[in-house]
């Protein structure tokens, strides 16, 4: 795949004359892609990647209070997620859970509506002074503590919460 386009080959090239033949042919048909397991995300760049739509969502939801850039930029608890989405090295790992909370497709309704949820995502700051990033993509939730590269602080917040969704707190268990 690239900016022009989909192209597709067989897996041994010298059935592609076969392939081509076959496609041609046929009026309707299914063509299935295999899709990378979830085991196989590289989980470095994907915490890096959620850490750095974390950090631009809180900037969105706080740059309206005069002073905001300043906190933000000197705030000593988001050093280290600032540091590691923009290097990737120390810590060697940032942690984020990871599960699905509805089907990628699924069709929601408000009112007369019907809409599907490409993305979403919020905040939550706990008593403890915890700030977990929850981002939805397609229905697949990815959580991570801002303040600490250890995921086991969220866990341990979704079990006091009987594994709701911050998203959908009234509706979603853990899928």
């Amino acid at each position: 795949m690239d900016a022009t386009g989909i192209f597709v080959e067989p897996k041994d090239r010298r059935r592609a004359d076969e392939l081509e033949r076959f496609l041609l042919a046929e009026t309707q048909g299914t063509l299935l892609v295999p899709l990378p397991h979830k085991s196989q995300v590289d989980r470095h760049l994907m915490s890096r990647f959620i850490g750095k739509v974390a950090i631009e969502a809180l900037a969105l939801r706080v740059m309206q209070f005069d002073g905001w850039r300043e906190e933000l930029l000197s705030n000593e608890g988001l050093e280290a997620l600032r540091q590691f989405v923009r290097v990737g090295e120390k810590p060697k790992e940032w942690q984020f859970h990871r599960r699905n909370l509805h089907r990628f497709d699924q069709r929601f309704r408000d009112g007369t509506d019907t809409f599907e949820m490409l993305h979403e995502y919020d905040f939550v700051y706990t008593d403890e002074k915890l700030l977990f990033f929850i981002l939805a993509i397609f229905g697949e939730e990815f959580a991570i503590d801002m303040g600490n590269p250890d995921i086991r602080s969220y866990e341990t917040f979704l079990r006091e919460h009987d594994g709701l969704s911050p998203l959908y707190p009234a509706a979603t268990k853990d899928c």
